[in-house]
């Protein structure tokens, strides 16, 4: 089964209850996260071709998000205290970061900025962790993520203008 269809297959099943348990911008993160999701498989496929290096850094930021996504939201350790079990709002929260980067990064990258300078920052590191470092119980705390990713990246937006 491929991550794609793993994500997707429940959908309209849990519709309701997820507008319910969130700001009600969920079906706009999912829509957002499934079109990133079909893209990069559509990516891969000339990646597997020339190699992702040729790609510009917008196509490559997608095969960055796609990688984000799978492995700081979907990838699940069973063995892991924090991991083994998310509540619907650190899922949301977490979900919404993922998406803000793509929307922020993309923008950063249409004024100059480069994926590399993108990986660079550090609240990526964070991201990427994020999962196990917010307990369950603190997923309010996400939103300090949020605001960190967002001003890092207006950062390294102004940087890039001068």
């Amino acid at each position: 089964m491929s991550w794609l269809d793993s994500y997707t297959e429940y959908s309209d099943d849990v519709s309701e209850w997820w507008d319910e348990k969130t700001a009600g911008d969920w079906k706009e993160l999912r829509s957002s996260i499934i079109s990133v999701m079909q893209r990069e498989s559509r990516l891969e496929r000339v990646v597997k071709l020339v190699g992702a290096d040729v790609l510009p850094d917008s196509q490559r930021l997608l095969l960055e998000v796609a990688n984000i996504f799978k492995n700081a939201f979907l990838q699940q350790n069973a063995y892991d205290e924090v991991d083994a079990f998310c509540v619907a709002e650190k899922q949301y929260r977490m979900l919404r970061i993922i998406v803000t980067f793509h929307r922020l990064a993309s923008e950063a990258i249409k004024k100059g900025a480069t994926l590399v300078g993108l990986r660079k920052l550090t609240v990526m590191r964070d991201i990427m962790q994020m999962k196990y470092e917010y307990p369950n119980d603190q997923a309010e705390k996400l939103d300090d993520l949020q605001k960190r990713l967002e001003e890092s990246i207006h950062e390294l937006t102004s940087i890039v203008g001068q």
